[in-house]
């Protein structure tokens, strides 16, 4: 036997050949022998197709059975509509649960669980549903003769598994790390990121690891707890002996709450070369009302160039401190020399753009295209601009 479970008044067992025995009271249906007042010894039960059983549950008078391949099968005591195939009658044998509440096909099942009067069950994708009588996560509604997907406070979350008592479940999801914001940025390092996702929390022991290539590195970080994010910066991709990393490259991240034990994030990182820099500004005038359109040349790699987001295009008048090595050549108005820039950000992520007026704009045939914005400040003894771009918005 692999499997056993109880209910009221019967007993369930999986062998691990698939195959499903039941005995005791069964004049509920519960056994899903057929119509029996009670059975005194193990029976072996018969499944649609044959199907081969990996484990079972038992509520107070129904009961509900998993197959090797995520089919779900139910039976027995179903005035509440806890057998989920759409009715109130008893079931006295195996009945296969197809579609839900909405009429989709289910997806294969991982996990199922009963209390008293009701089922749960959680599919391949990580989505619970359940069906029945009682307070089954459907806010105010109570009762469900179908599967019903839980969606109330559940956020992004990919569950895994479900208990239950007589009246109650609990409902498992590990920690998920889902999404990255901005998902590119220089080798150099320094970008800010946001990294979200569910059942993070503040801790002493927070961090955020960088995988690329054979190299790990690891930073410090901080909880965000007014979204509940994970905030921190990219460290310096480059060393002395990764002069011939090969650019641009996926870096996958993972994140610790106990520093010990990393959730990997379901997104990558994109690292793209320093080298990248504007070429040339056209036209090369344009009044500060803003509104003309202003296209920018530039030498980038297709592949970095088909995953530029939030593209920053920022006018500073010449003679400014720029956010930036000083030994990066400028693009302005009137001026097609080289440019690199990466706007800093301040601790708490808010863009350090003092004396930069920032426009969106988008890449196309190698070139960054923009609406020049308007100038709202400026010295009529000084009006000649830098250019530059940001890849990643910062």
């Amino acid at each position: 036997m692999s499997h056993i479970a109880a209910g009221d008044c019967y007993s369930l067992a999986v062998t691990d050949q698939g195959e499903m025995f039941s005995w005791g009271e069964a004049k509920m249906g519960q056994l899903g022998l057929g119509r029996f007042r009670e059975v005194r010894t193990p029976r072996q039960i018969e499944f649609p197709n044959n199907a081969q059983i990996v484990t079972c549950e038992a509520g107070f008078g129904h009961t509900v059975a998993l197959s090797t391949q995520g089919a779900l099968y139910t039976w027995g005591f179903n005035t509440y509509g806890q057998v989920g195939l759409g009715d109130k009658k008893t079931h006295w044998a195996p009945t296969q649960i197809k579609v839900d509440a909405e009429g989709n096909e289910m997806q294969p099942i991982i996990k199922v669980a009963c209390s008293n009067y009701a089922t749960y069950a959680i599919d391949a994708l990580g989505q619970p549903f359940s069906w029945g009588k009682g307070f089954i996560g459907h806010q105010h509604e109570t009762s469900s003769a179908l599967p019903a997907k839980i969606q109330f406070n559940t956020d992004n979350r990919i569950f895994t598994d479900v208990y239950t008592n007589g009246d109650s479940a609990l409902l498992f999801a590990p920690v998920r790390v889902y999404q990255i914001e901005p998902k590119c940025g220089p080798a150099k390092g320094g970008t800010q990121i946001r990294i979200t996702g569910t059942g993070f929390s503040e801790s002493d022991k927070l961090c955020v690891r960088f995988t690329f290539g054979d190299k790990q590195s690891e930073v410090s970080c901080y909880y965000d707890d007014q979204d509940g994010s994970i905030v921190c910066k990219t460290p310096s991709f480059m060393s002395g002996d990764d002069s011939n990393m090969q650019l641009p490259c996926n870096c996958s991240l993972s994140v610790t709450l106990d520093g010990v034990n990393f959730s990997d994030c379901e997104e990558t990182f994109m690292i793209y070369s320093n080298e990248i820099f504007l070429s040339a500004v056209n036209p090369k005038c344009g009044s500060v009302a803003g509104g003309s359109q202003v296209t920018l040349s530039i030498e980038i790699d297709p592949v970095t160039a088909s995953n530029l987001q939030n593209l920053k295009i920022g006018f500073q008048p010449k003679g400014k401190k720029l956010h930036s090595d000083s030994s990066k050549a400028k693009a302005s108005l009137g001026d097609q020399t080289n440019s690199r820039r990466n706007l800093e950000q301040t601790s708490k992520g808010e863009q350090d753009i003092e004396a930069w007026t920032c426009a969106e704009g988008f890449y196309e045939n190698g070139c960054i295209i923009c609406t020049v914005p308007k100038i709202e400040s400026y010295d009529p003894d000084n009006m000649t601009y830098s250019v530059d771009v940001a890849l990643n918005g910062q």
